[in-house]
């Protein structure tokens, strides 16, 4: 009884393909399709629905498909992502490929804290916050 209660609670293959569904039955204002990924689409999933939920979308970006998504865990981003575009107070902080992107200096600007960022031997950056400390702000006179 409670393993079926349980096996409800797990994302099936359908629930996956349907949040990596990325075509929106609607058009933009040029008239073309319209592409999109809601707020966080890992939100929500255990580490290896996150990671089937993603190699969904990858696969989908990979056949030609824009991806266009909100993420905060920079870990998942810089495994899949092609482009990282990081916002701080509503600017572009940080654009570009993920080994390029997620530096030291990119999350004091966003996140204010230094010290989090390390490489794996691939050469791609991981975020491990144990070591964080927060960063200096400049202090900015009116």
């Amino acid at each position: 009884m409670v393993g079926q209660q349980l096996a409800r609670l797990v994302p099936s293959d359908e629930y996956l393909e349907h949040h990596a569904t990325i075509e929106i039955k609607e058009q933009d204002r040029s008239g073309r399709p319209a592409k999109e990924r809601p707020f966080e689409p890992t939100a929500s999933l255990d580490l290896c629905h996150q990671i089937d939920l993603l190699a969904i979308i990858k696969r989908r970006n990979d056949n030609g498909t824009t991806i266009v998504t909100v993420m905060h865990d920079l870990n998942l981003a810089a495994l899949f992502a092609k482009r990282i575009v990081a916002l701080a107070k509503g600017a572009v902080a940080g654009d570009g490929a993920p080994v390029s992107t997620i530096n030291d200096a990119l999350l004091s600007r966003v996140f204010g804290i230094t010290n989090a960022v390390n490489r794996v031997p691939s050469g791609l950056p991981f975020v491990l916050p144990h070591q964080a400390k927060k960063a200096e702000r400049a202090k900015h006179s009116p």
